[in-house]
């Protein structure tokens, strides 16, 4: 390897020798008519090698361009997308909590009025059982049958409402945007 790049310690005894291209004669020119020409204009929007490489590039760009726009588009539909997503989450959460709270009031509320009933059929039976020791404690007094009808069954006295005149019952809005109120107020 060192002898191919001349790197050797004894290089007195090799000389590199030039090489010698075989001699061709003198250059010859071409004269006119011998290489065919094609002249290709830039203005041309397709050749042979299809359209020409500024309109290409422009092209390209102009697909980039239309792409990115799509592309910002495409993110913000899906911002939004996500953020209604979001939104109508939350609303049912919100709604998951509000219906647990309704349904808990509700069974809250029915088991105070299944106690209350049973309060009060409790109290009732005491009382059926008080009135029937007090019956019969006392003595049996003869009475009239119609007033025995009527003392056995409670009756139940309803108060009586007044009679109210329409009038009474509300007095008139004052209507102070009328000429003639403020007549009398400043009047006064």
């Amino acid at each position: 390897m060192r002898q191919a790049l001349g790197l050797r310690g004894d290089q007195s005894n090799e000389r590199l020798t030039p090489r010698r291209e075989p001699l061709r004669g003198p250059h010859r020119f071409v004269k006119d008519g011998e290489v065919p020409v094609e002249v290709l204009s830039p203005s041309r929007e397709h050749g042979p090698g299809g359209p020409a490489p500024v309109n290409r590039i422009a092209a390209a760009e102009a697909a980039l361009r239309s792409e990115r726009v799509a592309r910002e588009r495409a993110e913000r539909s899906l911002r939004e997308t996500q953020a209604t997503l979001q939104h109508v989450q939350t609303k049912l959460a919100h709604a998951d909590l509000a219906h647990g709270e309704a349904l808990a009031a509700e069974r809250r509320g029915r088991e105070q009025a299944e106690a209350a009933l049973a309060e009060a059929i409790v109290a009732r039976e005491a009382l059926e059982l008080r009135l029937a020791e007090m019956v019969a404690a006392s003595p049996p007094q003869p009475e009239s049958p119609p007033e025995a009808a009527k003392s056995s069954q409670p009756t139940l006295v309803k108060p009586r409402r007044k009679a109210t005149n329409p009038a009474e019952r509300e007095p008139q809005p004052v209507k102070w945007w009328l000429p003639s109120y403020k007549a009398k107020t400043h009047a006064n």
